[in-house]
């Protein structure tokens, strides 16, 4: 089956990287690239671009080095092919006063890490339902 889904996932921790690759594994449809670096991010998501190959979906750790995720939110925003992919913040925190900027951001979602791989199994499948184009009732979403 072609992998008609492609997740592009922003995390310095390449641990949570490799969990997301898991949990999205029985999405045969859903193509997960990560890359734990945010400049690098920049480069290969304006090749998408260009390419005319964006993702369906960005998912962009918060607490990253150098250019953190409200940085890179705005980044994404500033440009106009990139901006029209959705972003999910998916991030260890739970403080209110960032996702609440996050979303001003641009963000369609805010979701705190969960603590297991089963919970992480049930957002990846909420990320899937998000790249496919299934909208969240809730812009605060906690999988």
């Amino acid at each position: 089956m072609a992998k008609s889904l492609r997740i592009f996932h922003i995390d310095d921790n390449r641990g949570d990287l490799q969990l997301m690759r898991e949990a999205l594994a029985p999405h045969k449809n859903v193509a997960h690239e990560s890359v734990d670096e945010p400049v690098t991010a920049i480069g290969r998501m304006a090749q998408h671009a260009i390419a005319g190959t964006p993702p369906a979906l960005i998912v962009l750790d918060l607490n990253l080095p150098g250019i953190d995720g409200q940085d890179m939110l705005q980044l994404l925003a500033s440009n106009s092919e990139l901006r029209k992919i959705p972003v999910v913040v998916l991030t260890s925190s739970d403080r209110e006063n960032e996702r609440d900027a996050c979303l001003r951001l641009g963000a369609v979602a805010f979701i705190t890490k969960p603590g297991t791989f089963e919970e992480l199994c049930a957002t990846a499948s909420t990320l899937v339902g998000i790249a496919g184009g299934v909208r969240l009732q809730a812009k605060a979403a906690k999988a």
